[in-house]
């Protein structure tokens, strides 16, 4: 049975089974966002069924059969999240959005490779051309924030920008919209000054970037999220730092007159836009995605590592790469700066 058929992709379902399955939802600073109350002490999420879960923010979890390596992962974040947030959020200078052709290189959307503007990575597609059976409807995993620089021996005068994230959408036509939850990791320097910033977000492109203020991250950090749609016009988010347990669970509206289509999802390295222009890549060396899965609404599970994803390598400017996936196979991974961007 699909996902579809289930019910279990949305909140308002639960509602009808009771008022203890509904979820408690909290207000936060921005009104298309509202954050869900975590559980009471000594609740296992593990262990807990598909609603109780639910009703707490909680993601689905990857079939244990299916996706052992993707599970471990989800089983190890849920446990972690031992602090809830009610997120306070930002609206960033920054935009993520849908994947750009690279300078002299069509961007290829069908296929073992493809070369990209903005992107790097993993990308899986599908032939979906509104939000069905074969729509991707959860992509997840964790992210190791890594420590952001200036290429060496280079003082640019001002700011490189990274972001690593997990996606629906984005990656081929009949969906600019991005759903998209992840990380910035960027490096400043000038006049002999140097700085940097780390931070968590989320984003419906075409809208900005939302950063997460009160949910700090550093270098080290493993970061889970969890990116799904409860319809093709809300989505849902979860994200826990391991290492701190601290997790913020919310739910997503669109900007107005956007839809999911769910066609693609993807384990990406982006340099963003700021300020409408698209920005130069920091140096992050390695970016490290592990327990990578994506699941459909016919529950038919794809891994970040798996043979059907499309890698795409990020190129600059002048049409070189600097920015380079590596499969390492199951459920992983790793994506390293190279070129200009070192």
């Amino acid at each position: 049975m699909s996902r579809l058929a289930t019910g279990v992709l949305t909140f308002v379902v639960l509602a009808s089974a009771g008022a203890s399955a509904a979820p408690r939802f909290l207000a936060t600073n921005m009104p298309e966002v509202h954050a869900v109350a975590g559980p009471p002490a000594g609740f296992d999420p593990v262990r807990a069924s598909d609603e109780e879960r639910a009703s707490y923010g909680f993601p689905p979890p990857p079939d244990a059969v299916r996706a052992p390596e993707s599970y471990a992962h989800w089983a190890r974040a849920m446990r972690a999240s031992r602090t809830r947030i009610v997120p306070k959020l930002a609206v960033s200078a920054v935009r993520h959005g849908a994947m750009r052709p690279a300078v002299m290189h069509p961007a290829i959307v069908h296929g073992l490779a493809a070369t990209s503007s903005n992107w790097s990575g993993a990308v899986q597609t599908s032939s979906a051309t509104s939000f069905g059976p074969l729509s991707y409807w959860i992509v997840g995993g964790n992210v190791t924030v890594p420590v952001a620089a200036q290429p060496f021996n280079s003082c640019t005068g001002g700011w490189l920008y990274d972001s690593a994230w997990f996606g629906l959408d984005g990656a081929q036509n009949y969906s600019s919209d991005v759903l998209q939850a992840g990380i910035d990791a960027d490096a400043y320097c000038a006049n002999g000054y140097t700085a940097t910033n780390y931070d968590v977000w989320y984003e419906w492109a075409p809208g900005n970037g939302v950063t997460i203020q009160n949910m700090p991250v550093q270098p080290g950090d493993e970061i889970y999220f969890a990116v799904w749609a409860l319809s093709p016009t809300q989505g849902a988010a979860f994200i826990v730092n391991d290492n701190t347990g601290q997790s913020a669970g919310f739910t997503i509206d669109p900007p107005a007159g956007t839809k999911l289509i769910g066609n693609s999802a993807e384990f990406i390295t982006e340099r963003p836009e700021v300020n409408n222009k698209l920005a130069n890549l920091a140096r992050y060396t390695l970016e490290i995605f592990t327990g990578g899965y994506i699941e459909n609404n016919q529950n038919a599970p794809f891994f970040a590592g798996g043979p059907s994803l499309t890698d795409v390598t990020m190129l600059d400017n002048n049409g070189q790469p600097i920015s380079v996936p590596h499969i390492v196979g199951g459920d992983t991974i790793t994506i390293l700066d190279e070129g200009s961007a070192q």
